[in-house]
């Protein structure tokens, strides 16, 4: 039995073949779209709610209300964000964070096609939003709470919002009773 060159074995483990060409480059646009028709379906599922619906009744909601600093809480692929954003009637800003890369990618590349009104979407890592205490006017979040701990995340989006401001929520929410319940059977 011969034995294997140090260098065959790392190449081996490695692959140190030229790069690929970045997802987001080429074939992205496509497979993020349909990812949002799945958040859609899903988010129906879950809630019995219309997802494009529901976002839109948010965004009435904030114009209507006056709010002119608003945190997108979970960018996704900015539907919320460049929803708002497309509206003239909205004169204020958007900040709106995410912490997948793929993902706000995606979302750079919508906000450079239609926007209105200033959008700021900036890569994050939890648990702590790059934003000052007491800066916003209204936090959303659209089906990302159950992904965190309810405490730390609640926490965490009253502390940017200043002392008069709205924190809406479009979630499912399932009674642990619930749970136990569905379990047993």
């Amino acid at each position: 039995m011969k034995a294997q060159n140090p260098r065959q074995d790392a190449q081996k483990k490695f692959n140190f073949s030229s790069p690929q060409p970045r997802p987001f480059l080429s074939s992205l646009p496509a497979r993020i779209d349909t990812y949002e028709e799945g958040v859609a379906r899903f988010f129906r599922w879950k809630t019995g709610l219309d997802y494009y619906l529901t976002i839109d009744k948010i965004v009435d909601w904030v114009v209507i209300t006056q709010q002119t600093k608003v945190i997108d809480l979970l960018t996704d692929t900015a539907t919320f964000a460049l929803r708002l954003a497309a509206l003239k009637a909205f004169p204020g800003r958007i900040y709106s964070f995410d912490n997948n890369v793929t993902l706000l990618e995606r979302a750079k590349q919508r906000a450079a096609h239609r926007i209105f009104s200033p959008v700021l979407i900036r890569h994050f890592q939890e648990p702590k939003f790059p934003i000052p205490d007491c800066y916003g006017d209204l936090a959303v979040s659209i089906f990302d709470l159950h992904r965190h701990p309810t405490e730390q995340y609640l926490t965490e989006a009253l502390r940017i919002l200043v002392p008069e401001g709205r924190l809406i929520l479009a979630e499912w929410l399932e009674p642990k009773s619930a749970k136990h319940s569905i379990s047993g059977i």
